[in-house]
């Protein structure tokens, strides 16, 4: 399921996880080679199991952790490669995906890994997102969904933020859509019902400009723009005029003082 558009897994979600709140459901989960299937294990059971530990609260799996044992049965899916771990969960009604890379050493993590749930629904929704040529999937470019990721990174952010640094190799998050063609990330989404675009080029694997959805929480607006104009107003134009006859009446003035005969 590696790089299936998210809508292929909506039949997995039941209607009672929809209401849920605060409980983390795995709808699925593979272990092995990031880009080859055949040297990867569906580990979907194992992390229901952990998830059902801390009563759906959580799921974490630590770093010393031998993941060939825990999620594998033993067994290495992909001997002398690099091994990723990839999740797809549902959390108070929303989908995410999120992957966690081994470190230096086979079947141990580079870093602790973990999903919060939380009964607090998130500010931010990521309504669309994708990665690929900027036409997207339509007329035969390459392009990821990658709705799902975003929004797991909104959840890893308790709700309120959504950032994609310049160092984040794209490829090696999302997958590879359309290899040696220029590619853009594009953000659709709602902080608190309000909708709002984004959209970045990448160079090389990597955003130009970092990318940041962010929501503040606020009792009421600290800043009120009661008015906003563009060009020449009314005001200004009069404005203008009375300036310009106070120049022409001095200018006037000025003359008649010159051209009049002095007296000694």
């Amino acid at each position: 399921f590696i790089h299936e558009p998210a809508s292929t897994i909506a039949s997995m979600v039941k209607k009672k996880w929809l209401r849920e709140q605060g409980k983390i459901r795995i709808l699925a989960a593979s272990y092995g080679h990031p880009s080859d299937a055949s040297q990867a294990v569906d580990c979907t059971a194992a992390l229901e199991a952990l998830c059902e530990k801390s009563a759906r609260e959580s799921l974490f799996l630590d770093r010393t952790e031998d993941l060939r044992r825990t999620l594998s049965n033993g067994k290495d899916p992909a001997p002398g490669a690099r091994k990723v771990v990839i999740v797809r969960y549902i959390l108070n009604g929303r989908r995410g995906t999120v992957s966690t890379w081994e470190g230096n050493f086979a079947g141990r993590l580079k870093e602790d890994f973990e999903i919060k749930g939380g009964a607090a629904r998130p500010l931010i929704n990521i309504v669309r997102a994708q990665y690929g040529q900027p036409g997207g999937i339509k007329n035969g470019r390459g392009a990821f969904d990658v709705t799902d990721s975003l929004q797991a990174r909104v959840h890893a952010a308790r709700g309120r933020f959504c950032i994609v640094k310049r160092d984040e190799h794209l490829p090696s998050w999302f997958g590879e859509p359309s290899l040696g063609r220029a590619k853009t990330l594009t953000v659709e989404y709602e902080i608190n019902g309000s909708a709002g675009e984004m959209h970045e080029y990448e160079l090389n694997g990597r955003l130009m400009y970092p990318m940041s959805v962010a929501a503040s929480p606020s009792v009421a607006p600290q800043i009120l723009i009661e008015s906003a104009s563009y060009g020449w107003t009314e005001e200004l134009l009069d404005a203008w005029k009375a300036r310009y006859h106070k120049d022409i009446f001095d200018m006037l003035v000025s003359a008649s003082r010159d051209s009049c005969p002095s007296h000694d």
